[in-house]
């Protein structure tokens, strides 16, 4: 694909006119936070974006060895099976992939090409988080969050108790409950739960996985 922005342009595509259009896919896939890998069947890699490669050099639940994709520990059945069926039989697969308390779910689907071409799939590697690390201090800095309520406002969504939150800031219950309280008032919500979903709608922001 050569044709370049400016040609684009006038099929509605607006953007520097010295970028082609792969180059601007590149650059538009990179900054997605959901990992995507394309793999043959054999699990080589043929392509990963930046949030997959991260994902990889951490080496949780997903590596790889040389060019090709390895689950954590031994052996690869799991994902290897789906691999398989999702380029022979056009089959979806989920596989949730572990490494002592650490998981990771991932999506295999069909890569649409035609008949004719050697068979690959994509796999989408699932989030661990609710939002990203960048993701959640844009939706700090919208909302007018102090760095304490951005604070307590991570570790909500990191599945912490006020209680835990008190005692992990070594402030008071009350202390966190109503800080809680202007965390709400401030996105407009009335529960935790609301508050949780909202920071599910954040699109996916790059973010460094966790080991």
């Amino acid at each position: 694909m050569d044709m370049t922005i400016r040609q684009a342009g006038e099929r509605g595509l607006a953007a520097a006119p010295d970028l082609t259009l792969d180059q601007l896919s590149a650059l538009m896939i990179d900054e997605i936070g959901v990992g995507l890998i394309v793999c043959e069947l054999s699990g080589v890699v043929r392509l990963a974006n930046r949030s997959a490669e991260q994902e990889l050099a951490c080496g949780t639940c997903l590596h790889r060895v040389g060019r090709t994709l390895r689950c954590a520990g031994e052996s690869n059945p799991p994902l290897d099976g789906a691999i398989g069926s999702a380029g022979r039989s056009r089959c979806r697969h989920l596989v949730e992939l572990s490494a002592g308390a650490r998981r990771l779910l991932v999506s295999v689907v069909p890569f649409p090409l035609s008949d004719s071409h050697e068979p690959l799939v994509m796999i989408m590697l699932g989030s661990r988080d609710i939002c990203s690390t960048q993701g959640l201090e844009l939706l700090s800095a919208i909302h007018g969050l102090t760095s304490a309520e951005r604070r307590v406002l991570a570790d909500l969504l990191h599945e912490q108790t006020p209680r835990e939150i008190a005692k992990a800031h070594g402030v008071s219950l009350t202390t966190v409950r109503t800080q809680i309280v202007s965390i709400r008032d401030k996105f407009g919500v009335h529960s935790i739960e609301a508050l949780l979903r909202r920071a599910a709608e954040l699109p996916p922001e790059p973010g460094v996985p966790q080991r």
